[in-house]
């Protein structure tokens, strides 16, 4: 996590290094909750993002029995997907250090930073984060125990087929 939040730091200043004051002038990829969005909305809405994007990297990627080579395409598509459906609500974040970084360096750039939406972009990914993996390892592992039992409950062969 926090080699997340320095490489996100790093990105920020990054922009202000490329584009100089108009990087940050423009914002710098900064997240914010639009006009019409609740510090709760934003908070429910970060976390159906990363709920997508966290289960789909349990099913593609941590999963043994995920298909080979699909896995960066299909979590490519679920960033896709998440950020069509939520950028306009927060900016689509998912991910704490995607709004600090930004935030940061504007901050050191005298960019307006509202501080006080972090706190929507820390709670919504975790919870969001959290949910996603305990259930898809419930839904894993009941699945897994069910095909357990079903190839328990088969007849044994007796090898004369």
């Amino acid at each position: 996590m926090l080699a997340q939040l320095v490489g996100a730091a790093v990105g920020g200043l990054l922009i202000v290094l490329v584009f100089g004051q108009d990087g940050a002038d423009m914002g710098l990829g900064m997240t914010s909750l639009s006009d019409g969005v609740s510090f709760g909305q934003g908070i429910v809405i970060e976390a159906l993002g990363t709920f997508l994007l966290m289960f789909t990297i349990m099913a593609v990627d941590v999963d043994s029995r995920a298909p080979a080579g699909w896995a960066g395409f299909l979590i490519g598509l679920a960033v896709a997907a998440e950020i069509l459906l939520i950028g306009p609500q927060t900016g689509g974040a998912v991910n704490p250090a995607r709004t600090f970084g930004p935030d940061l360096a504007a901050a050191i750039f005298g960019g307006d930073v509202k501080w006080g939406q972090s706190v929507v972009y820390w709670i919504g990914p975790l919870l969001g984060a959290m949910v996603a993996a305990l259930l898809y390892d419930f839904v894993a592992e009941t699945r897994a125990a069910g095909v357990a039992e079903d190839v328990a409950s088969m007849p044994a062969s007796d090898g004369d087929a």
